[in-house]
């Protein structure tokens, strides 16, 4: 069984990376119970991936650094379990905010964001996607290692966000699904894309967001963010343990089926046997006791009844108390007849 995972953080403000890969770090190992009760410390790895932005020459548009690819080549070699991503990646801060607050000054005429707003200066991971490609044929073998462990990432991506209004309300609109397609158009062999629109899932309001100068707003989301990428990650990787504990087992159902046949058949034979040796013994002091009272023991329906009743009573509460004996003693033969040791498997 897996007992380290691989997870990638990308974002563009290292502060919230390092705060991030602390919080996950410090539940570290995730201490869990295995299919034989025993301890198993699950180890979780971080890499992050700091995005840095570069103003091209003489112009307005921004793009990925060669050091931010890189760092990427640098992670890629191997798999990674997990990747949580920001959305968007700022290039001019001081124009993201400078639009915030005129988007929030002409509200009521109904302005709202539009695609020339964003243009040059906000990227996405599409945009590191062609950085990336770029390399296929100048350096093909760093292409290959970020194509290979990177864009053909099979696992979980999980992407947030927590732009304050009105760009929240940007994001919820039409815009989402479009969202989620650029991000499946980045990772296409991935099943499992999800977007965590951050003021949606902590609740929080613009009066509380104004609260938070932009340093305490980072600090802030990226603690709430941190304990939910955690919880994320516990439950992914319980659910892997809950799968491969059940591959585990199912590859020796033959046997384990052809022992909990005999087992079935023997009890079910050993309950006849009961039931036979039971009326042997209770039918003649029953005709006793029923013949003492003046009662005509083979004709009467209450005789009947109470050789039913007892044997039934009997046959119930003897047989469960020795069918639980038997499961419990035969637990580990079953473990041991049905192949399920590590040394087997291989985990």
């Amino acid at each position: 069984m897996k007992t380290e995972f691989r997870v990638m953080l990308i974002d563009d403000t290292l502060e919230v990376l390092e705060n991030l890969k602390a919080d996950i770090q410090k539940r570290q190992p995730i201490v869990v119970k295995g299919f034989t009760k025993e301890i198993i410390p699950i180890k979780v790895k971080v890499d992050i991936l700091h995005v840095r932005l570069e103003l091209l020459h003489g112009g307005t548009t921004y793009q990925i650094t060669d050091a931010t690819i890189e760092d990427l080549v640098a992670m890629c070699h191997e798999d990674f379990d997990f990747i949580f991503s920001d959305f968007a990646f700022i290039g001019d801060r001081t124009k993201n905010e400078t639009l915030r607050q005129d988007l929030l000054a002409q509200r009521a005429t109904g302005r709202k964001v539009g695609k020339n707003d964003l243009q040059g200066w906000v990227l996405h991971l599409k945009d590191i996607k062609d950085k990336v490609s770029a390399f296929e044929t100048s350096a093909p073998e760093k292409f290959n290692f970020v194509n290979a462990h990177f864009l053909k990432h099979k696992n979980i991506i999980q992407v947030y966000t927590n732009s304050p209004e009105p760009f929240s309300s940007y994001f919820e609109g039409v815009e989402f699904p479009k969202r989620i397609e650029e991000v499946q158009s980045v990772f296409k062999e991935s099943k499992d894309v999800d977007f965590i629109l951050m003021h949606n899932e902590f609740s929080i309001t613009s009066n509380i967001d104004n609260l938070f100068t932009e340093p305490q707003r980072k600090e802030y989301y990226a603690k709430l963010l941190g304990h939910r990428l955690t919880a994320l990650i516990e439950t992914v990787i319980l659910r892997h343990m809950v799968l491969e504990q059940r591959v585990y087992k199912l590859g020796d159902t033959k046997s384990a089926f052809r022992i909990l046949t005999v087992l079935g058949l023997a009890l079910g034979a050993f309950s006849a046997l009961m039931g036979e040796m039971l009326f042997h013994f209770l039918s003649h002091p029953l005709k006793e006791t029923f013949e003492a009272f003046g009662w005509n023991f083979h004709q009467s329906i209450w005789g009947g009844y109470a050789i039913f009743g007892t044997l039934a009573i009997t046959t119930f509460v003897f047989l469960s108390w020795f069918s639980v004996l038997i499961a419990d003693k035969t637990e580990g033969f079953a473990k041991i007849l049905t192949g399920i040791q590590k040394d087997k498997t291989g985990h």
